[in-house]
């Protein structure tokens, strides 16, 4: 009787389903309006009976009505989340695809507005997973813009214009945004131009705002132990977060929204500038767009993101990730000069094919993608087939660095980017967020020594870059750090910083691993590229001083158009075999000069290097290639067109 009982209950369970869901010839539909999704003031408890009924489901479609829909954390689906380069701590989500195989989410142009601190969707655990049709933005942002009004170089202080649709408080002369159930200061603030929507040239010479000068500390000696793990004291677990350091930057107010600004220790502002700021670095990455976790097989198209606090996308440890006409931008109307207050997508350890096709990726405050590994640190050598290994960023806390059956390389830091030694996983023992205990299936090398890197060779990507435009945004356009190679064709860049990074790096701060591989690089326009004031090329080459003598094996340039207008374009070094071929490059005089010393390209330690068919113009007064004495018997240069009447 019990049984029969259950039975029917599943029996009842799933007719309710059928009266909600309508069929279609490959999949059944769930539809947002039989969930009163629309008539809600907070659809977050109609987007979680969705994303239920959906589970029951298999391989099921939820069909989202044409309107505009908000979203509160109060009654979310709450979860803790170690979320690669941001910070950790519950997060709270409407669409929790989690646990899923096969879930599509199609949405007819709706807009969704969220408050507060709050994951709009998380893809964990799961594969088979579509989403299209909408929009994702903040009622109120994140960060806060605020304008310069006038600049007093005498007294060396400058007055902000803050709008009333930005709350803020002054609190022992220091100046703070409110936000919806969140707050944060002037730091890790930048200057934007809105005369040209884009970050203000040389804006490195003004910003970040200086925030902080030394404190007094005493007696420090009486705290025996600190937390170590590579972490420093930025550990945000820690008691502190800024030790040793006060506000220096204060804050006056004039009239209510009138704020006068001193204690600056670099060049003010320019009158009419924007200045944006996101806050106190180990608190600012609170709510990324989109978070895929050990997921497999995702597409997202058709998709924009207006805001998020954080990044658009942030991937880790997935497989095949497809994204078309995927959109950072600005919302018309707005009034705002930031979308994302970090990179516009971002992946890590991720694996398979990475394809990225007809995005529009504007006005961050970081990159527009970075594709990248991890390294672990070794921290204890247990026995002949175990180690200790510890994560060296505090947002990499948690992070998913190796499971049984993964190859892992160790290298040596400094020494070279090529491990020495490769063995297999045959076990993981998490102790907490920053500390593995790994077994291996072989006996470890004699020259394993604590503190070494190791890389997981299983989890690069290759990758498809195609038909984008990056601008208008901090930082770099694409960072390309996996030995997978692939294409960067047909894109679009304007970026503050170097456009594309081939820059390989040892441990340092983030801890990012990988090497660019085999890379073409055509039919892409560069246009006024690196106007933030850091000395880079366009197409940013660096190999952290390894002794290796290639990191790179191939990259080809080809059928490029720069215009830009500062003069170097390239910079490869450490690379095996380069093609440069076909390339259009133009001085554009849209800015004053910044390194005017510099050639077009710069050349070291290339083995060979083919420089062909390229045409330049207006640059007379500068150096077209200088080379070397290891490259120069390796460059072979013909049918050039070096035209600088």
């Amino acid at each position: 009787m019990k049984i029969f009982s259950i039975h029917i209950s599943s029996i009842v369970l799933f007719f309710l389903y059928l009266t909600s869901c309508h069929n279609s010839t490959d999949r059944t539909v769930i539809y947002s309006r039989d969930y009163g999704f629309g008539e809600a003031h907070d659809c977050t408890p109609a987007a979680l009976k969705m994303v239920e009924a959906a589970k029951e489901i298999p391989n099921s479609k939820i069909v989202i009505e044409r309107g505009t829909y908000h979203f509160y954390p109060d009654k979310a689906y709450e979860k803790f989340s170690h979320i690669t380069n941001h910070d950790d701590g519950l997060r709270s989500t409407p669409f929790p695809l989690i646990d899923f195989s096969g879930i599509e989410i199609e949405a007819d142009s709706a807009n969704f507005i969220f408050h507060g601190i709050i994951l709009p969707v998380i893809i964990e655990n799961s594969k088979n997973v579509k989403l299209s049709g909408f929009s994702i933005d903040w009622e109120i942002p994140l960060h806060s813009e605020v304008r310069v009004i006038s600049v007093d170089e005498l007294n060396h202080t400058f007055d902000i214009e803050i709008s009333s649709d930005t709350p803020y408080e002054l609190r022992n002369k220091e100046l703070f945004f409110l936000k919806e159930g969140y707050e944060h200061n002037l730091e890790r603030s930048i200057c934007w131009d809105p005369s040209t929507m884009a970050v203000a040239y040389n804006t490195w010479a003004v910003t970040p705002l200086t925030m902080q000068e030394p404190a007094t500390v005493r007696f420090a000696e009486a705290i025996k132990y600190q937390p170590d793990n590579g972490l420093g004291s930025w550990h945000v677990g820690a008691w502190y977060g800024s030790r040793e350091l006060q506000n220096s930057l204060k804050a006056e107010e004039l009239k209510p929204g009138l704020i006068r600004l001193s204690g600056h220790r670099k060049a003010l502002p320019k009158v009419g500038n924007i200045i944006v700021a996101k806050g106190q670095n180990g608190y600012n990455r609170l709510a990324p767009a989109i978070h895929i976790r050990n997921a497999k097989d995702v597409e997202l198209k058709n998709l924009t993101v207006h805001h998020a606090g954080g990044m658009g996308l942030i991937a880790e440890r997935s497989e095949n990730i497809t994204l078309h006409h995927f959109n950072v931008s600005l919302r018309e109307g707005s009034g705002r000069m930031l979308t994302t207050t970090a990179d516009a997508t971002h992946f890590n350890n991720c694996r398979g094919l990475i394809r990225i096709s007809n995005c529009l990726f504007e006005n961050m405050l970081d990159d527009g993608t970075n594709i990248h590994g991890v390294y672990g640190i070794v921290d204890e050598i247990i026995d002949k087939h175990t180690i200790g290994l510890k994560l060296g960023h505090f947002q990499q806390l948690g992070f998913d660095f190796a499971r049984t059956g993964d190859n892992i390389g160790f290298i040596e830091e400094g020494d070279s980017f090529f491990p020495y030694f490769e063995a297999e996983v045959v076990s993981v023992q998490k102790l907490n967020k920053s500390q593995f205990i790994i077994e291996f299936n072989e006996k470890l090398d004699s020259r394993l020594e604590v503190g070494h890197l190791m890389d997981n060779l299983d989890w690069y990507p290759k990758v498809e870059l195609v038909n984008n435009i990056v601008r208008n945004n901090r930082a770099r356009g694409f960072l390309l750090n996996t030995h997978k190679g692939g294409i960067c064709e047909g894109n679009y860049f304007s970026t503050m910083d170097e456009a594309i990074s081939l820059h390989s790096n040892f441990g340092g701060y983030w801890y990012e691993a990988g090497i660019a591989g085999e890379l073409r690089i055509r039919n892409n326009v560069f246009a006024d590229c690196v106007y933030g004031g850091r000395e880079r090329a366009v197409i940013n080459f660096g190999s952290d001083h390894s002794e290796d003598e290639y990191v790179f094996k191939k990259i080809s340039i080809e059928e490029n158009e720069f215009r830009t207008f500062d003069p170097m374009i390239l910079n490869p070094e450490k690379v095996d075999t380069l093609i440069v071929r076909n390339n259009t490059i133009s001085r554009s005089e849209s800015y004053p000069l910044l390194f005017g010393e510099n050639p077009v390209i710069r050349i070291n330690d290339v083995n060979y290097a083919l420089i062909s068919g390229n045409s330049v113009e207006n640059y007379d007064q500068y150096n077209l290639i200088v080379a070397d004495s290891l490259s120069i018997p390796n460059l072979h240069q013909q049918n050039n067109n070096w035209n600088n009447d």
